[in-house]
Parts: structure tokens; C-alpha cells; sequence
């Protein structure tokens, strides 16, 4: 991937428009006999089972996946607490490792793709438990989890390749670690898009051996851990780092009070009320951190990516050296990637096209998030009014749409009928 350009921070934030055929969008088929109508029936079929705990385990067939460590090769890592121990309990996370590094320091640790596949799920970067979840190729459904590290800003559906780098192990304290740098790793597999999850160990046949070493479970509390009676370690990686470097690390910020950094063009006409368009950056994937609240040090909500239209609610705030303006529905960015424009904004009242992609539609929710029930899927082309919103949930902006239901902002494009 080419090298990207800070973000409000310094921090370089790839990210593309998600696709989510679990989600969000999905692809479109014949009537009766395509794969939405497969999928809806079969979504439906294993909600209403799990709502009466009969979620049925997914089949198993023979697996050809080759799940390394999520560490540079040559690198040491030892097990702090196994499966059934401490926090992992007896549930999906059952059969899980926490890891830290031997012989070097955990917090920082590149971690790279453990297999091949594409992204399930993850927390926006920063926040949350820091979890980012892979379907792994070859895996006959196998999903590999990673917890408590700062990833890059990937999209739902995007492909990485084994060895990718993705992010970093957070430091001490940071993305619901408890306080310790440690790598959260762990398989399962679900019949119902997450609803249920189901353990796998890192041993045949239900799961994958884990660079070559096959840990399979046999009952012990804290199986494996170190030090323990079933200590099993250090494990070594062997996975070889693929594709471009990570961007480079936040530079230091601005004096307070001093000029903002003139990395983009500076916004223009910005006030309360009118459109602005996100200026990330020439590179693709490049994206724009949206705050909490104005400054350096408020949480990431979300990142923007280039060209995103958005309604500015607020501002200017002055704080870390730069002016941020609060973005209708979402939170605060600096002012030095928005660009004011004239072009229309998403707003309630307002008239908006669904833009899914070419033989796609955009699922219309019961309520926003990405777990609430779907309604309908809006073909690529529609012509929709906004009723209500924004709502932010599920690192998304969400809009009501003709009074129905409620669909992902990523989707829509303002449209002026004159």
C-alpha cells in the first residue's frame, strides 16, 4: 500500500469505503434463487434459532489454511494465560492465548496477518478492546481474533495476505489490556454472523495449528500457560512480513497556541451549517480522524476518507495549535482537512442517492447498527429522502431514510433534484 499522509494528528489513517455482504451492503441476485435471498433466509433461520439457544454448530470439512503468528518471524513469544484460564472462561474465547513477547519489548510489537482472508470485523483504531477479526481462507468458516492492539484503519471485507502488517500491540494499559501489553488470540466460527460464536483451539480437527504447533485442548484450567504445569513455549513465529511498512508514527503536534501544520489546503468558508468536503490526502486509503471533542487527546470516533461530504454543526474551537469543527452527527476534526463547498449535504429533509456499486443494494435497518434487523435493500440508483439522523453506532453515520428504516451514510450522495 502507498505511504499515507497525516492525519489530523500526524498519524497516517488508511481506510476505504467498507464493504459488508454480512452487513451493511450486499450483492444483489435473482429473485428466489440468488445469494441475497439465500442469505436472508439463512440469517433468519439461525437468528430465530439462536434466540432459543438451538444455533446449530456450522459443518467442518477438511481445512488447507496455514495460520502463523502474528509476529515478525524469528520472534519469541510465550503464553501468560491459556485456554480456560483467568478471563477466556468457558465460552467462545475459551480456547484463547494471551502472548507476550520474550526477549523484547511487547507494547509496540508489529503485528502482522496470521492468514490470508478478509477482514470480518474490527473496533475503530484506538478504541474498544482493539479487536480485529480475520475470516481466514481455506478456513471452512474459521475466524481469527486479535485483541488489544492499535490497528491500522482497515475496512470490513478488505483482503489482507498473510504477513500483512496491520497494526501494533497497544501499549500498558491501553485497548482493554488491563494494564499489561499482551497479543489476545483466538479461533471460532459462527452459523449466525456473530450472534453465536463458537471456540476452536488451535489444533485439528475443529481448528488450525498455530505456526505449526498443535495445541489441542484437553480440560486443564489455564492450559498452556507459562509458567504451569502444562507450559507450552516459547512459541517462534515464522510469519515473514509482506506489502508496504506501516506509515510512520504520530510526529510530535504544533505548540499550543502556534499555527496549524499546512499539510493540505487549508479550509475554506467553514461555518456552522454548511457542507464541507474531507481533504485527506493524495493517497488512497488516506482518512481524517474524527474526535470526541476538539484536540489531540480526544478519542477517535472514527476516520473520514477523502471526499467524504459532511454538514458542519460547530466551531471553530481552538486546541493543540489547530481549529476543529464539530461535523453534524459525528464528532470534531481539524479544520486544516475540511473543505468548505457548495455542493448539498445530507440532512434531514434533504433528498440523497444510494450509490452501493454496480449490482449492489444498501440495507435498510430497523434502527442504526449494524446488528439491527434489516427491512430492505435499496438498489444502486434509488432516490431517497432523509427523515431523521444522524446516529453514529458501529463506526458509521446513519441516516433514516423515507421514514422506513435506516441505512449507512457511506452509501448515500446527496442529490439536488433542480
Amino acid at each position: 500500500m502507498a505511504s499515507a499522509v497525516p492525519a489530523d494528528d500526524g498519524t497516517a489513517q488508511p481506510l476505504t469505503r467498507p464493504r459488508l455482504p454480512h452487513g451493511i451492503r450486499r450483492v444483489r441476485g435473482r429473485p428466489g434463487s440468488g445469494p441475497v435471498q439465500r442469505a436472508t433466509l439463512a440469517l433468519g433461520a439461525a437468528l430465530a434459532l439462536a434466540l432459543v439457544g438451538l444455533a446449530r454448530a456450522p459443518e467442518i470439512h477438511a481445512q488447507t489454511a496455514v495460520l502463523k503468528l502474528p509476529f515478525a518471524a524469528g520472534t519469541s513469544w510465550r503464553i501468560i494465560q491459556g485456554y480456560e484460564g483467568g478471563t477466556h472462561g468457558t465460552g467462545p474465547e475459551r480456547y484463547a492465548l494471551d502472548l507476550v513477547r520474550e526477549g523484547g519489548p511487547t507494547a509496540g510489537a508489529e503485528v502482522l496477518a496470521p492468514a490470508s482472508g478478509t477482514v470480518w470485523w474490527m473496533n475503530p483504531p484506538g478504541t474498544g478492546n482493539g479487536c480485529l477479526l480475520i475470516k481466514i481462507d481455506g478456513g471452512n468458516g474459521l475466524i481469527v481474533e486479535m485483541c488489544h492492539i492499535i490497528a491500522r484503519p482497515l475496512r470490513v471485507d478488505q483482503r489482507v495476505e498473510q504477513g500483512q502488517p496491520l497494526g501494533t500491540v497497544g501499549p500498558d494499559g491501553a485497548v482493554g489490556n488491563n494494564g499489561l501489553a499482551h497479543l489476545h488470540l483466538s479461533l471460532h466460527r459462527t452459523p449466525d454472523f456473530g450472534v453465536t460464536r463458537i471456540a476452536a483451539p488451535f489444533a485439528p480437527p475443529d481448528g488450525l495449528p498455530l505456526d505449526g504447533v498443535s495445541l489441542p485442548p484437553n480440560g486443564t484450567p489455564n492450559q498452556y500457560a507459562c509458567p504451569g504445569p502444562t507450559c507450552r513455549g516459547p512459541l517462534v513465529s515464522t510469519n515473514a512480513a509482506s506489502g508496504q511498512p506501516m506509515p510512520a508514527v504520530t510526529p510530535p503536534a504544533p505548540a499550543l497556541g502556534g499555527p496549524p501544520a499546512p499539510l493540505l489546503p487549508a479550509s475554506a468558508a467553514l461555518r456552522p451549517g454548511v457542507a464541507a468536503r474531507v481533504a485527506a490526502g493524495p493517497n488512497p486509503g488516506d482518512c481524517v480522524n474524527v474526535r470526541g471533542g476538539p484536540g489531540l487527546s480526544a478519542p477517535v470516533r472514527t476516520c473520514l476518507p477523502d471526499g467524504a461530504l459532511v454538514t458542519v454543526a460547530e466551531g471553530p474551537a481552538a486546541a493543540d495549535g489547530r481549529l476543529w469543527w464539530r461535523l453534524e452527527g459525528l464528532g470534531w476534526a481539524a479544520g486544516d482537512y475540511l473543505v468548505g463547498v457548495s455542493a448539498p449535504a445530507l440532512r434531514p429533509g434533504g433528498r440523497a442517492i444510494v450509490d452501493a456499486g454496480e449490482g449492489d443494494c444498501l440495507n435498510l435497518r430497523a434502527a442504526p447498527g449494524m446488528v439491527a434487523p434489516v427491512l430492505a435493500c435499496l438498489p444502486s440508483g434509488a432516490r431517497v429522502t432523509i427523515t431523521d439522523g444522524p446516529r453514529a453506532a458501529d463506526g458509521h453515520s446513519w441516516w433514516q431514510v423515507d421514514g422506513r428504516g435506516w441505512a449507512a451514510a457511506d452509501y448515500l450522495q446527496p442529490w439536488d433534484e433542480t
